[in-house]
């Protein structure tokens, strides 16, 4: 599964370089705009997908990992929707952050309920 994240990762760097020539207009003179749209979509596609599918292999716990890729899928979501001017792309980004942000916040221990006092004898 390591591959998995791996090709996840590049998949996600040249999105998030084809995003700065979308939104930020550099290196319009080497890419086109309508191509870097398409290469967004489809890298994008790929890095949510095989991240979303190996989420249980990451550092983090895995409760955190699948929240954390699930706003991702959401902001990704709203980005799609604000390239094809679509309504309600906004509020899909904002719902996607959200979710990002939530998932900092998530806590290891609160899914395991294992006590965590260790000075106690059980004899």
């Amino acid at each position: 599964m390591v591959w998995l994240k791996r090709i996840g990762g590049l998949s996600f760097g040249i999105a998030f370089l084809m995003a700065v020539v979308i939104f930020g207009g550099y290196g319009v003179k080497y890419i086109p705009v309508p191509v870097a749209r398409i290469v967004f979509l489809i890298c994008g596609a790929i890095g949510l997908l095989f991240n979303f599918l190996s989420f249980k292999y990451g550092k983090h716990d895995p409760h955190f990992n699948f929240v954390y890729w699930l706003g991702s899928l959401i902001l990704f979501t709203g980005l799609v929707f604000m390239i094809l001017h679509w309504p309600y792309g906004q509020y899909i980004l904002i719902a996607g952050m959200l979710t990002v942000g939530l998932s900092f916040f998530i806590r290891p221990d609160w899914f395991d309920p294992k006590d965590k006092n260790e000075d106690i004898l059980d004899s």
